[in-house]
């Protein structure tokens, strides 16, 4: 039955222009030294490529704001990543997501946790503040600073997925977190699951453990240890961990739903055919989170029904790629 599952997704390779549009903010603060000011860019530079050529986010809905810019709009000031946040604002509406991204060193001092960024830097409550004026179907954070695990406690909210690179505001040494989301994202390894679409818990997963990985085979004690909130509890589950699978606080449904590269699909295929396909893989899916309650038997028979039905689908609408492949381009 895998191996059915693995076709039917993986044979589905077209493009179709979806209803909601992903945005997204990349904020670069400062490194505070040239190492880090340079590894810092590069990262924000290498994040906006794959997000637009890779994910196939347009490059009109995502800003980058990176330490150095000679233009103070370009640069992550307070100032600039209000304005972009309100910029983006303008044009998010209550079907698309909104991604944010935050590279950099964090800080937490007298009860605040911020980013650092030239200037005065940049708190969790202020950008709480901000996005509290934006109604996008879906906010992701990924905040892989230093000391970074506060903004959970502030961002933290329903519709929202808040991940950090640290477990706890005292995890303050520089992190290596986001070099290994995007490694992720540009090799493909964070499809965990081959199905042609990342979700955002499989990306922030992928990273967490290729980030374990990385220190382990450096001899290295970890610093980081990294955490994903988005049931809106405001504490956060461990990454890379073994977890209570009943616990009912644990995280992840909402990441495991929301998409960095979804399934696409040409326009000529008619909406009711796409969720047809898409609804047994839900099925397929949720089925699967019942395993375990379920008879041996009636699971599989489930199962098959809705592999077969998925695969029914997949197949009607290959035909009517091909055929609209095949039909001569009208003349000029």
């Amino acid at each position: 039955m895998r191996r059915s599952l693995c076709f039917v997704i993986a044979s589905l390779s077209i493009l179709y222009s979806a209803a909601a549009d992903p945005f997204a903010l990349i904020i670069c603060g400062s490194g505070g030294d040239e190492e880090f000011t340079e590894r810092f860019r590069e990262w924000g530079t290498r994040l906006y490529d794959v997000l637009t050529e890779s994910l196939q986010f347009d490059h009109e809905n995502v800003s980058l704001l990176l330490d150095g810019q000679a233009d103070a709009t370009a640069a992550p000031t307070l100032e600039s990543i209000q304005n972009a946040l309100t910029s983006l604002g303008d044009r998010i509406g209550p079907e698309d997501d909104l991604f944010l991204f935050m590279i950099g060193h964090g800080s937490h001092l007298q009860g605040a946790s911020k980013i650092n960024v030239p200037g005065p830097d940049v708190s969790a409550d202020a950008i709480s503040a901000w996005l509290a004026t934006l109604s996008p179907r879906r906010l992701t954070v990924i905040n892989s600073a230093s000391a970074s695990a506060g903004f959970i406690n502030v961002l933290s909210g329903p519709g929202r997925i808040v991940s950090t690179a640290t477990k706890s505001i005292e995890e303050k040494n520089a992190t290596v977190f986001m070099e290994h989301f995007i490694n992720g994202l540009e090799d493909g390894s964070a499809d965990i699951n081959r199905d042609t679409r990342i979700s955002v818990y499989e990306a922030c997963e992928q990273a967490a453990v290729l980030t374990r990985a990385w220190y382990e085979s450096e001899g290295l004690i970890a610093t980081e240890h990294a955490l994903l909130d988005d049931n809106g509890d405001g504490r956060g589950s461990r990454l890379a961990a073994v977890v209570d699978a009943e616990d009912d606080e644990i995280d992840g449904e909402l990441a495991a739903r929301s998409w960095l590269r979804d399934f696409s699909f040409p326009p000529e295929v008619p909406d009711e055919l796409i969720d047809t396909y898409l609804t047994n893989l839900d099925a397929v899916e949720e089925l699967k989170t019942q395993k375990e309650s379920l008879d041996p038997a009636a699971y599989a028979v489930q199962l098959e029904r809705y592999l077969v039905d998925a695969a029914r689908a997949n197949a009607e609408i290959r035909k009517i790629v091909a055929k609209s492949a095949a039909a001569p381009s009208p003349a000029p």
